[in-house]
């Protein structure tokens, strides 16, 4: 299992044509593909402003098959095209807590 954790970090102003614009994270074919969460993602007091795709998915970011732990984050203003303006999952067994 791997963990990626982001902590006091501040993402403004990115951008991404097709998916996450702060953060695009997609956790290995094989394990896309058998639909098991094997990472963890820990974010803590950490802020997501005025990030945007232009495209698609996740103006802040983009998970696929991640266990998502937001703990004293702020996400403001940011936009997608189609969905999730701030963050878009997909494929994924676990909310984000």
């Amino acid at each position: 299992m791997s963990i990626t954790a982001f902590h006091n970090c501040h993402f403004e102003n990115n951008s991404a044509k097709c998916a996450g614009g702060a953060i695009y994270d997609e956790y290995d074919k094989e394990i896309i593909e058998s639909y098991k969460v094997k990472g963890i993602m820990n974010i803590t007091e950490s802020i997501f402003t005025n990030n945007s795709v232009s495209d698609q998915f996740g103006g802040a970011f983009y998970l696929i098959n991640r266990k998502t732990v937001m703990y004293k984050s702020v996400l403001s203003n940011n936009n997608a095209l189609m969905e999730g303006g701030g963050i878009y999952i997909d494929v994924s067994t676990y909310p984000i807590s």
